[in-house]
């Protein structure tokens, strides 16, 4: 085992080895060969000293994670360790080798765990390709590969059981996607922070099983994919900082996760092994949290609210024309950003039957008209910003609109009414702003009152018009 680049000195190395019963060896103590690899370990990371007492008794190792302590503030470099005694431990399940700087291809000793089912190498400085051999691995489940130096995936890789993949914070060029199309168990792939240049539109493979996508902040591009509105079980799509074009796909709304406020995601699935990280936009760790984050808040999620939690983020990217009346059927929907991209038009009314949004983001887009006054009714909108496009009116006087501030409206010259320092001088302007309340409110008395004054005045004119008719036949009679 060799360390290039470190000060030994300041370093400290801890092995965790956690061993399931002795699976019909019991009193025997490890297994020649599992025993030797320990030893072997023992006799290059020191000091170990309670490593032989940790393996008593046992007779696989099933679990290994390996912890480098040290001052990461003083100490930059690259470990190269010997890690062909991991083909020894033939009964592993769980394998985390996280955050301990080692350099090179990722080992192909690890090809030989049949039994693996979690393996973490994430926050390394593996390079290359993946090996092909991991594919071979046919009970994994969690892949963690994410915040190395790596370039490409097997082409055809299969691996049926796999459930989640996290590969952001990498080098891959290639087509991610289309590699995994045989991995039809999926349920989360985070791909973000990287530099994927395909088109979009024409090579998304269908994931039936797909909860969370990430492919944020690469260089895809083409349009939204219809396949998207295929993939059912989707919760949680981050597909911003890209160059995707087109419009908003209308069938959006026949993802059942986002129409409905219902829980789908299977609360019996474990995700706690491996941590997962989507950015600077939410992140989901091992201890079942996730934070989403906005301009303005930051909010937490954690336990079995995360099971319900659902977000679309398509900022940063050149989407354009409308957001289709469809958006409204998103009752499920929590979190959307379509801040910074090219979209016009109005802001659909039916955006108010999404009564489950907490964070909402138009920034930075060329909306125009007014804000809906029966958006005033989203009471659970913690987060909002229209901020820079071309917004006319009142701002709605909801309780919750009060709540936000003045960054949330800034750069509409032709928006009025608090938060804004500007006042709505003309009636027209405060007209639009009439808010809707849950008794009906304001803008239903307005049209009640309209509707009256028209009836009556059509009434009236009837009548006299009536009363003329037969007057002037009476006299002409």
């Amino acid at each position: 085992m060799v360390l290039r680049g470190v000060a030994t000195g300041r370093l400290t190395v801890v092995l965790v080895v956690v061993v399931a019963s002795c699976l019909g060896c019991e009193g025997r103590g490890c297994h020649d060969n599992e025993r030797r690899a320990l030893l072997e370990i023992n006799k290059v990371l020191q000091p170990l000293e309670s490593l032989a007492h940790v393996i008593l008794g046992t007779g696989h190792v099933v679990e290994l994670q390996l912890l480098i302590f040290y001052h990461w503030r003083d100490v930059e470099g690259t470990w190269h360790p010997n890690l062909t005694m991991l083909a020894e431990f033939g009964q592993l399940e769980s394998l985390n080798l996280r955050d301990n700087q080692i350099g090179g291809g990722i080992p192909e000793a690890i090809c030989h765990l049949k039994l693996l089912k979690t393996l973490d190498l994430s926050d390394n400085k593996f390079d290359g390709s993946i090996p092909s051999c991991l594919c071979t691995l046919t009970s994994l489940r969690e892949l963690d590969l994410s915040s190395n130096n790596l370039e490409d995936v097997p082409i055809d890789a299969e691996m049926p059981s796999l459930d989640s993949l996290i590969v952001h914070n990498n080098n891959f060029t290639g087509l991610l996607l289309p590699r995994l199309a045989k991995c039809s168990g999926l349920r989360i792939i985070d791909a973000g922070y990287n530099s994927l240049t395909y088109n979009f539109s024409q090579t998304l493979p269908y994931f039936p099983n797909i909860v969370v996508l990430s492919l944020r902040m690469n260089h895809i591009h083409g349009y939204l994919p219809k396949q998207l509105c295929e993939m059912q079980h989707l919760r949680l799509l981050d597909l911003s900082g890209n160059n995707l074009s087109g419009k908003i796909l209308p069938c959006l709304h026949n993802i059942s996760s986002w129409r409905s406020k219902i829980l789908d995601w299977d609360a019996s699935a474990s995700y706690s092994s491996v941590t997962y990280y989507f950015g600077w936009k939410y992140a989901i760790q091992s201890d079942s949290s996730l934070s989403l984050k906005s301009k303005n808040s930051i909010r937490q999620y954690n336990g079995e609210p995360l099971q319900w939690m659902t977000h679309l983020d398509l900022s940063m990217n050149m989407i354009s024309g409308i957001i289709p009346q469809e958006i409204g059927e998103l009752q499920g929907l929590q979190s959307l950003d379509l801040s910074k991209n090219h979209i016009q038009g109005s802001l659909p009314k039916s955006m108010a039957d999404m009564d489950n949004l907490e964070s909402l983001d138009l920034s930075h887009n060329g909306f125009s008209g007014s804000i809906p006054n029966e958006m005033a009714q989203l009471t659970f909108l913690e987060t909002f910003s229209v901020a820079f496009n071309n917004m006319t009116g009142m701002i709605p006087n909801g309780i919750q609109f009060r709540s936000f501030n003045e960054s949330s409206f800034e750069g509409n010259p032709g928006l009025c009414g608090l938060p804004l320092q500007k006042e709505c001088s003309s009636d027209n302007e405060r007209t639009k702003g009439i808010t809707t309340t849950g008794d009906g409110g304001r803008s239903k008395d307005y049209k009640n009152a309209l509707f009256f004054v028209i009836v009556t005045t059509s009434f009236t004119l009837g009548f006299w018009g009536f009363l003329l008719v037969c007057f002037s036949i009476k006299v002409g009679g």
